[in-house]
């Protein structure tokens, strides 16, 4: 009997996470149509249609208590599997903007050593381009915003020149 039960929650667990995996897979797909109301209802949709299967597969009862609790439960597993991969496709996407623009005054900049540009090689690249434009935004990888970290919001002096520095990220 034990083994019976544990089948049938190895089965819901499997369906859940094919139902989340696939309404990930159809989210993306009708990328010009996402919304919300559209999510919940093609999980519940596909919740229902795989738990409907399976009740036939195993000869179980429709009409039973049984199946709203398991409908129930592969649509939790669902949502979580899906939110799952969604924050882990999020996670690695992770993008830094540097945003470097000239200022009118330099008071109260910071004075950048020769040692600070050549640790940070990619603002000095920004500060350049900003010498040119007036302002520039660069993407930087994770590792140069830590390196940027007390410089956030900050003036600093560049060929004698003010450049107010901000970082965003997504």
């Amino acid at each position: 009997m034990a083994s019976a039960k544990m089948k049938h929650i190895a089965s819901l667990l499997v369906m859940g996470i094919l139902a989340g995996t696939a309404n990930l897979a159809i989210m993306e797909r009708l990328e010009s149509i996402r919304s919300p109301s559209l999510l919940i209802v093609l999980l519940l949709i596909t919740c229902a249609i795989l738990t409907v299967l399976y009740y036939r597969v195993s000869g179980k009862r429709l009409a039973s208590a049984g199946f709203l609790a398991s409908l129930a439960i592969v649509s939790v597993i669902s949502i979580a599997t899906f939110t799952l991969i969604l924050g882990f496709a999020l996670m690695s996407e992770y993008s830094a903007y540097l945003f470097v623009e000239k200022v009118e005054s330099a008071s109260n900049c910071i004075t950048l050593s020769e040692e600070d540009m050549s640790r940070m090689p990619f603002l000095k690249r920004a500060l350049e381009k900003a010498e040119i434009t007036g302002k520039v935004i660069v993407e930087i990888d994770a590792s140069e915003v830590k390196a940027l970290s007390g410089l956030y919001g900050r003036c600093v002096v560049y060929k004698g020149e003010g450049y107010l520095i901000n970082v965003a990220t997504t």
